[in-house]
């Protein structure tokens, strides 16, 4: 399959075994409802290296609150999530591990991990690497 990027450079993609397989990946690197194209080789950022960059570009927090989200980082994230892709990464994958976390932490505890990664994740987004998730009701 060849395809044109946003900033219309030519890529092409082989190994499709059948049409409708290709148009699979097609529809999975264009995002048709907001038009707005993802390169799925910018997804392939391991979740480490990724809250590991976010939270390096946080300028705006407080030195405290920012030793709390490293804290976060280092000590709930990475070691749960940590080599999981930014692509490959489920949002059932990321319920349970914030269920698992209950069997540690506080409600409020796991209310503010969830939120960190939620802000990481939410960067990603905006940067177009991941597609935002729909929610339902």
């Amino acid at each position: 399959m060849r395809y044109r990027k946003p900033d219309h450079s030519q890529t092409d993609k082989r190994g499709f075994r059948t049409k409708r397989e290709a148009e699979l990946f097609l529809a999975s690197v264009e995002a048709k409802s907001t038009g707005r194209y993802i390169d799925p080789t910018r997804a392939r950022v391991t979740i480490v290296e990724w809250m590991t960059l976010w939270v390096n570009s946080r300028s705006d927090l407080r030195p405290s609150t920012l030793d709390r989200v490293q804290g976060v980082v280092r000590n709930h994230i990475i070691p749960a999530l940590g080599n999981i892709a930014l692509a490959d990464l489920g949002r059932l994958q990321a319920q349970q591990w914030a269920s698992r976390l209950s069997a540690t932490q506080s409600p409020g505890s796991v209310r503010k991990i969830v939120n960190v990664l939620a802000a990481g994740l939410q960067l990603a987004v905006d940067d177009g690497r991941i597609r935002p998730t729909r929610r339902c009701g």
